[in-house]
């Protein structure tokens, strides 16, 4: 046998509605209620089956907060894949090869979700999307009259060279640079697949220069924008 409830309001025995139905709108709790999701439990949305509550356009599988809303409307992101290394030993790197910037725990520097590689100067992408990258290099002890043009690229999957430095100049003291100091820098926007390689890599107009060891002034750095 077959039974049917039905009721338009179910409520607690404080008289509080649980669930309300006027029109077409169904209400499930009221104002300050907290409405709890069993872990493990599917809803589904459009005839889609999902874990936990989903929103028309949005796709999740998620098992644990990843956007916080506060109550000022901030949004935050619990897992951005986000970095900044810096190089805090002076070195000369050889022609061909991706700087090495090796510090990411001072208190300027950060590798969240461990994607970018001290050991290879490489940073891999997490996920397929738009990544924003930005470097600033100094040299340390250059001759007046040294050729710096090109000193160094952003390179992609250790083949295709993107965005070289943004000084095209050779070095001349009190005018390109002070005291044997010369520094460039660049930004790049760069669409990439999962498990592409991001770095900056070494060009042959510095293959003989010393990268200064200050994480200050010499630094890498990237974050997915979306």
């Amino acid at each position: 046998m077959t039974s049917i409830l039905k009721a338009d309001t179910i409520q607690d025995s404080s008289g509080n509605n649980i669930i309300n139905e006027s029109g077409n709108t169904i209400t499930i709790g009221a104002s300050g209620d907290t409405i709890n999701v069993p872990s493990g439990a599917t809803f589904n949305i459009n005839g889609t089956a999902g874990t936990g509550i989903g929103v028309a356009g949005i796709t999740s599988s998620a098992n644990s907060t990843a956007i916080t809303i506060d109550s000022n409307e901030i949004v935050t992101l619990s897992n951005l894949p986000s970095f900044s290394a810096g190089l805090d030993t002076s070195y000369t790197a050889s022609a061909g090869t991706f700087y090495l910037f090796n510090d990411v725990t001072s208190t300027a520097h950060h590798n969240d979700g461990g994607h970018y590689n001290t050991s290879t100067g490489r940073f891999t992408a997490p996920v397929a999307g738009v990544y924003q990258f930005y470097c600033s290099m100094i040299w340390e002890g250059v001759s007046s009259g040294e050729t710096m043009h090109d000193a160094w690229r952003f390179r992609k999957n250790d083949g295709t060279s993107l965005h070289y430095d943004s000084r095209r100049a050779e070095y001349v003291d009190g005018y390109t640079g002070n005291s044997g100091y010369f520094t460039t820098h660049q930004s790049a926007i760069i669409k990439l697949a999962a498990n592409d390689t991001f770095g900056v890599y070494a060009g042959s107009n510095s293959a003989s220069e010393t990268v200064h060891g200050n994480e200050n002034f010499t630094y890498f750095q990237g974050y997915l924008i979306g």
